[in-house]
């Protein structure tokens, strides 16, 4: 069972590090030999022209006229501005907190959600959830955005990769207290009410997690809960409120995102949200004829935002699923053909992963390895630790698949070193590399940790279970490791094989619609 999810990992005013990538280069400045004069010159002419070169001309010319003397102190925070701004663009995140804590020394003002994020990905999660907590406070209700959106969900995931259960737990505890709960989207608080619903219950609070069951409306979440044995005494509670098939949660979804589409036909953004609550449900149709009115002409596609791109990429797997694998690659190409540009367009970075994944998974993999190679570039400029290990993935497992393994062990050790930021995308990876008995111990690790074990549990479900996606042709985890005996038996002190009347409405239809002959095929 496989997760969707944004891969674009940093908020958008953070600067990516290759900003000036692609820039003429200018003329060297001679810092030191310049007369005062010149150097003044130098920064009001950077100023006006709004350069952007922080690392090799701010940096460097407000340093000189600091030790100069005689500086007063603005010198100094637009110096210590500078290399923060410079650290950012190199990605140099524990460099960037330092400065954001001597600004904040010297009374400077700066966002409390820009610095949030600075703050996690330097590793200071405390500090971040303090200044994100701090942030929605100070907002008013009906303001909230994706910022704020992708900041809280990736501050979680942050305190879940650092092995920080407790702490996760107390900021959903903290996100969810109201006001605060009011002020973000409806997303947001559906998502953080079936989040916390979990946690309680990984927690250890399953009295707790019982007064939340009415808001587990996540389909993920049900999922993930029908599975795991933590979760049995609120079992029946559950698979009532999911209905066979997750019927009662999924078509629930549907009626909700297609009354509030109605109500704002224009909205891009309404328009994936119905188009991702048909593609659950099944109504594989009905995504194409929603996405395919709304869908721009060729020449306008550069023009779409980043909810377009999303209805697109989901009309691209309803595609897949009805058999039209040629129309659904011709919409993938037409948003992997968007120039990128990590300032304005970084979340293109999810498309152009979702493009190799889609063809790997469908054994196109002299095409994929292509893709996968492209997302790879792009994903080192914008994309998170999850992101570039899905970039990964696709790399091994096309590589593996082409008889190319020597070409992989580089890619393979950067798995190695990374597993942490993506377990299950790792295992996936080593599975493709026939590491079959690395993959076991892994899995078996995950399984016996947890504050881990979710989402291996989820992992470990057929392939019946996916919500997203298409069809895979590559070894699954849940074939592979559940024939294990090692595996299987770590697998069942934890969890369960989900009854198969909770396999949800997408995998049943797709499913279905595969044994007709009618799904997507690989060349």
């Amino acid at each position: 069972m496989r997760r969707a999810g944004l891969a674009f990992g940093m908020l958008a005013f953070v600067a990516s590090a290759s900003a000036q990538e692609g820039a003429p280069a200018k003329p060297r400045f001679d810092f030191t030999g310049a007369s005062d004069t010149e150097l003044w010159a130098a920064y009001g002419a950077a100023i006006e022209r709004q350069d952007d070169d922080y690392c090799g001309f701010f940096v460097p010319l407000l340093s000189q006229i600091e030790t100069r003397g005689g500086a007063d102190k603005q010198v100094s925070i637009a110096r210590s501005g500078a290399e923060l701004e410079c650290a950012i663009q190199q990605r140099h995140w524990d460099v960037a907190y330092r400065q954001v804590k001597y600004l904040e020394r010297a009374r400077e003002k700066l966002p409390p959600l820009y610095t949030a994020s600075i703050a996690r990905l330097a590793g200071a999660l405390p500090d971040a959830s303090t200044r994100l907590l701090e942030h929605i406070d100070a907002i008013e209700p009906g303001t909230a955005s994706k910022l704020e959106s992708r900041e809280l969900w990736e501050l979680g995931r942050a305190f879940a990769v650092a092995g920080r259960p407790a702490e996760r737990l107390k900021l959903l505890r903290d996100l969810t207290e109201e006001p605060r709960l009011g002020k973000l989207t409806d997303d947001d608080r559906e998502g953080l009410l079936s989040a916390l619903f979990a946690a309680e219950v990984e927690g250890g609070s399953v009295d707790k997690a019982a007064v939340l069951v009415g808001n587990v409306r996540n389909p993920y979440t049900m999922l993930s809960a029908l599975g795991d044995r933590r979760y049995a005494p609120l079992w029946p509670r559950l698979e009532a409120q999911a209905g066979d098939n997750l019927h009662l949660l999924l078509n629930a979804a549907v009626a909700e995102a297609a009354a509030k589409y109605e109500s704002a036909p224009g909205d891009s953004e309404l328009l994936q949200k119905l188009a991702h609550a048909y593609l659950r449900a099944g109504q594989f149709s009905e995504v194409v004829d929603l996405v395919e009115a709304k869908r721009p002409p060729p020449g306008k596609m550069a023009e779409i935002d980043e909810d377009m791109a999303w209805a697109l990429n989901v009309e691209a797997y309803a595609l897949d699923a009805l058999g039209r694998p040629d129309d659904a690659e011709a919409l993938f190409d037409q948003l992997a053909a968007i120039p990128f540009d990590a300032k304005d367009k970084g979340w293109l970075v999810s498309f152009v992963i979702n493009r190799g994944s889609r063809l790997v998974d469908l054994g196109r993999f002299e095409k994929g390895l292509a893709a996968a190679e492209l997302a790879a570039g792009i994903a080192e400029k914008s994309g998170s630790g999850y992101a570039r290990m899905l970039v990964r993935r696709d790399r091994i497992c096309a590589l593996a698949a082409l008889g190319r393994a020597a070409e992989f062990v580089p890619i393979l050790q950067e798995v190695d070193a990374n597993i942490d930021e993506a377990p299950r995308v790792a295992a996936e990876a080593l599975l493709c590399a026939k590491e079959e008995d690395k993959v076991a111990a892994l899995v078996i690790a995950e399984l016996k940790d947890p504050a881990k074990a979710g989402e291996m549990v989820e992992a470990l479900q057929g392939p019946e279970f996916d919500l997203f996606y298409t069809a895979s042709v590559l070894p699954s985890l849940s074939e592979r490791m559940r024939s294990r005996k090692d595996v299987d038996a770590a697998f069942r002190k934890v969890a369960r094989a989900i009854p198969a009347r909770f396999a949800p409405l997408f995998g049943k239809r797709r499913a279905e619609l595969a044994a007709s002959g009618a799904g997507a095929a690989g060349d």
